[in-house]
C-alpha cells in the first residue's frame, strides 16, 4: 500500500470560491466524507437476539413515518414497507430487492440487519433505490448505540458524492451492496437489468402507474413478491404482470408464482444478448493482465471456480506489466457513451482501489488534475486558451456533477493544488489517482476460487459436445483446460482466438504502441524536474513515484500506430520530456537525457470507437431470418463464450467494472450498467452495425 489520500482533503474542494454548489446536492453536516468507501467497513457487533419477524401484512410500526420520494423535489411521508428478506430469501444465494424510491436509507437498513442476523441468509443481498435528486443517508441518532446506530455509522462512512446515474456502495467484503440510480425514475428504471426478489413499488406523479407495474415483467424473478399501495390501477398493473394477488389492505401484497405453480403465466423472455448462462459452475479465464484479472475476481466472487491461463512465466505482463498508470473520469459537453462509461467506471473504481490498497496493492485514490490544454479533447472547441472558467463551472452545473468528482479550476487554482506552476487550467477529479497495474492483478488474482496457470499457452478453442465443455487448445491440440464458461481476454490474441466463432475477424481493431519514461529521484534532484502533488493528464501525463516503486517520476506515453518494436527508444524519451514540458512548463537541460532514463515498452489494443469489448459474443450462425438486429441486445450468441478485452488506455479505469459487469452478464446478477452504456460496449455492436447501414 502506497496512501489512500481522501480527495476532498485539498482545501479546493471543500471551501472557497471555487467550489461548485450543486443546487440540489445536500451535504451533510456530520460525520465528514473524507474520502469513498474501502468496501471493507469495521464489524459491528448486533447481538444474539433473534431477528424480528416482520408480517406482510403491515409496515414495522418501530420505524414510524419516513420520507418517500414521489416524483418530486419534495418528499412525502410514508410509512415504510415491510422487511421481505426472511422467508423469502432462504436457499438463494443472491436476493435482490427493487425499492422504487428512497426512504433515507430506513428500509435498507432494516433489511442488512436483518440479513446479518438471520443464520439462513443469501451469500449475497443486492438493494436497489432510486431518488430523482440527490439524497442523504439517515441521520444519525446520538442517543442509539445498538445495532441499527452501528449500521448508520458504515452507511454514512461509505456515502458517495452522488452523480446523476449508478453508483454502487459495497459492504461486508462486498456481501451486500446498495445500489443508487440517481435520476428520472421513468428513465432510471428503464436502464436497470435486474431479477429482483423483492419489489416495493412506490407510485410516483413522475412515471404512469402502468409504466411503473408494467416494469414488474421484466424486472420480477419467478416467486418474486411486490408491495405497493393498494389501487385499481395497482391491482391492474401487477396482474398484467403476470402477479397474483393477496388480500386487500393498505398495502397491496402480489407475487409471480414459480414455474409449475398454479397462476404460473409465462412472461416474454430476455432478448437473447442479455440472458445469463445456463450453466456456470467452472469458468476458463484466458490472459493474466487487467482484464482477465478482473474477469477471474468478479466471476469468483459470484461463486465459480475460476483457472486463469497465462502465457508468460507470471502475470500482469504486457501493457499491464507499467509500474504505474491512471484511472479517472472524463467530462464532455455532449455527455455520450464515452463520458458516461468512463464516469460509471471511475466512480466504481475509486472505493475498489481504496479497498485493495489496504490489501496490499500499490497506488494512491487521492485526485487527478487533468488540464485544459488548446486543442485537447476535454478542451471546449469553440473556446481559445485559456477557456472560460465561468462556462466551464456551469456545463458542470448542468451535467450535475457534484465537486467532489470534479472541479473546473484556473491555471493559479491547478498550480496551488499541483503544488509547481501550471500553464493550464485543469479539471480536479475527486475520485481519481494512479494504481501500479501489476500488483492490482496480483491482488485480484488472490481471491479465493481463482487458479492461475503460468506459462500455458492456447492456441485454439474447442466446443465439447458430448461433455457440454468450453476446451482450450495448445499448439499440440491438447486440452489445457476447459469449463462451462470460457473467457477470452488474452488482448492481442483475442479476435484470433475468436474468430472461428464469431465475427471476431471483421472487429476494427487498433494496436498502438506506448514507451513511458521514468526518471529516478536521483535525477529528478540534478535535473530539477518538478514533481506534482497529484497526477497530472492532458494528452500526456506526469505522476511522481512513491520510495516502494523507485522514486523519482513516471511519464509519457508515446503512441505509435502498427510500431512492433519492443526496444526502448531515445527518440521517444525527448518526446515524453517534451509532453513533461508542455505540463509543468519544465525545460529539459540538453539533448543528452535519453541515454540515462529508464522506460518501458507496451502495445494497447483498442476498437475505433474507442470503447471495449465485453460480453458473450455473437453467434453468426443463427442470425438468418431473425429482426431488430439493428440493436446488440437482440443479436444471438454463442453460449459459453465472452471476451473482454480492446481496454485501450483506460485499463485501469474500466477494468474494476467491466470485470463485474462480465460476471453479471455470466451469472444473471444485477448489470452494473444501463442498458443503454451496455449496448455501446457489447461484443455484438459490429454486428448490429452492419445491420444498421443501408
Amino acid at each position: 500500500m502506497v496512501a489512500h489520500r481522501a480527495a476532498n482533503l485539498h482545501p479546493l474542494a471543500r471551501t472557497g470560491p471555487s467550489r461548485l454548489h450543486h443546487p440540489h446536492h445536500r451535504h451533510p453536516a456530520a460525520p465528514s466524507r473524507a474520502g469513498p468507501s474501502t468496501g471493507r467497513p469495521p464489524a459491528c457487533q448486533l447481538g444474539q437476539h433473534e431477528p424480528r419477524s416482520l408480517g406482510l401484512s403491515r409496515p414495522d410500526q418501530r420505524a414510524g413515518s419516513i420520507a418517500g420520494l414521489a416524483g418530486s423535489a419534495h418528499p412525502r411521508p410514508q410509512p415504510m414497507m415491510p422487511v421481505l428478506g426472511p422467508g423469502l430469501w432462504q436457499g438463494l444465494a443472491r436476493f435482490v430487492v427493487v425499492h422504487t424510491a428512497w426512504d433515507a436509507g430506513k428500509h435498507f437498513l432494516a433489511t442488512w440487519h436483518a440479513w446479518r442476523t438471520d443464520a439462513h441468509r443469501p451469500g449475497h443481498l443486492v438493494y436497489v433505490a432510486f431518488s430523482p435528486l440527490p439524497c442523504l443517508p439517515p441521520a444519525a441518532d446520538p442517543t442509539d448505540t445498538g445495532p441499527a446506530a452501528a449500521l448508520t455509522a458504515q452507511l454514512h462512512q461509505a456515502w458517495p458524492a452522488l452523480c446523476p446515474g449508478l453508483q454502487v456502495l459495497h459492504f461486508e467484503q462486498g456481501a451486500v451492496q446498495l445500489w443508487l440510480m440517481l435520476g428520472p425514475l421513468a428513465s432510471s428504471l428503464s436502464q436497470l437489468q435486474a431479477s429482483a426478489h423483492a419489489l416495493l413499488l412506490v407510485p410516483s406523479a413522475a412515471l404512469e402507474p402502468q409504466r411503473l407495474y408494467g416494469a414488474c415483467a421484466r424486472l420480477a424473478a419467478p416467486g418474486a413478491v411486490a408491495l405497493t399501495p393498494d389501487s385499481p390501477a395497482a391491482r391492474q398493473g401487477l396482474q398484467t404482470a403476470g402477479f397474483v394477488l393477496g388480500a386487500a389492505g393498505s398495502l397491496l401484497k402480489a407475487q409471480r408464482p414459480a414455474p409449475q405453480a398454479p397462476g404460473f403465466r409465462p412472461l416474454p423472455p430476455a432478448p437473447r444478448g442479455r440472458r445469463p448462462a445456463q450453466r456456470h459452475r467452472h469458468a476458463v479465464v484466458i490472459g493474466a493482465g487487467l482484464a482477465g484479472a478482473s474477469a477471474a475476481r468478479a466471476l469468483a466472487a459470484q461463486g465459480l471456480a475460476v483457472t486463469v491461463l497465462e502465457q508468460a512465466p507470471q502475470a500482469a505482463q504486457q501493457a499491464s506489466g507499467n509500474v504505474a498508470g491512471l484511472f479517472h473520469s472524463v467530462v464532455h459537453a455532449q455527455d455520450g457513451a464515452h463520458a458516461l462509461l468512463l464516469r460509471a467506471a471511475a466512480l466504481w473504481a475509486a472505493p475498489h482501489y481504496a479497498a485493495l490498497l489496504n490489501a496490499g496493492a500499490l497506488g494512491e485514490v487521492g485526485g487527478l488534475l487533468r488540464g485544459l490544454l488548446e486543442g485537447h479533447e476535454d478542451a471546449p472547441k469553440a473556446h481559445p486558451s485559456p477557456p472560460d472558467i465561468t462556462e466551464l463551472r456551469a456545463l458542470l452545473h448542468t451535467l450535475g456533477l457534484p465537486p467532489e468528482h470534479v472541479q473546473a479550476l484556473e491555471a493559479p487554482q491547478a498550480s496551488s493544488v499541483a503544488g509547481l506552476p501550471l500553464p493550464f487550467a485543469a479539471w480536479l477529479f475527486g475520485q481519481a489517482g494512479w494504481m501500479n497495474p501489476p500488483s492490482v492483478v496480483r491482488a485480484w488474482l488472490a481471491q479465493p476460487g481463482v487458479q492461475l496457470r503460468t506459462n500455458s499457452t492456447v492456441d485454439a478453442l474447442r466446443w465439447d459436445e458430448q461433455r457440454q465443455q468450453w476446451q482450450a487448445l495448445s499448439v499440440q491440440g491438447q486440452t489445457v483446460a476447459e469449463a462451462d464458461i470460457m473467457v477470452v481476454a488474452s488482448a492481442h490474441s483475442s479476435a484470433r482466438l475468436l474468430a472461428p466463432w464469431t465475427d471476431a475477424a471483421d472487429w476494427p481493431l487498433e494496436t498502438t504502441r506506448g514507451q513511458v519514461t521514468q526518471l529516478s529521484a536521483a535525477q529528478c534532484e540534478r535535473w530539477g524536474v518538478p514533481r506534482p502533488r497529484l497526477p497530472l493528464a492532458s494528452g500526456a501525463y506526469a505522476l511522481s513515484l512513491p520510495p516502494q516503486l523507485g522514486g523519482g517520476l513516471l511519464c509519457g506515453a508515446t503512441k505509435q500506430w502498427d510500431d512492433a518494436d519492443p526496444q526502448v527508444r531515445n527518440s521517444d524519451h525527448q518526446h515524453n520530456l517534451q509532453q513533461l514540458q508542455s505540463l509543468t512548463g519544465w525545460c529539459p537541460p540538453g539533448n543528452d537525457m535519453g541515454d540515462t532514463l529508464q522506460g518501458r515498452v507496451g502495445w494497447r489494443l483498442a476498437t475505433q470507437d474507442r470503447l471495449p469489448l465485453v460480453g458473450p459474443v455473437a453467434a453468426l450462425s443463427e442470425l438468418q431470418g431473425l429482426r431488430q438486429l439493428e440493436q446488440p441486445r437482440h443479436v444471438p450468441r454463442v453460449p459459453g463464450l465472452y471476451t473482454l478485452t480492446a481496454l485501450g488506455a483506460r485499463g485501469l479505469t474500466v477494468a474494476p467494472l467491466l470485470g463485474e459487469v462480465l460476471a453479471a452478464w455470466v451469472t444473471g446478477a444485477p448489470m452494473p450498467l444501463p442498458t443503454k452504456i451496455l449496448d455501446t460496449i457489447d461484443a455484438a455492436r459490429f454486428v448490429s452495425r452492419a445491420r444498421r447501414q443501408p
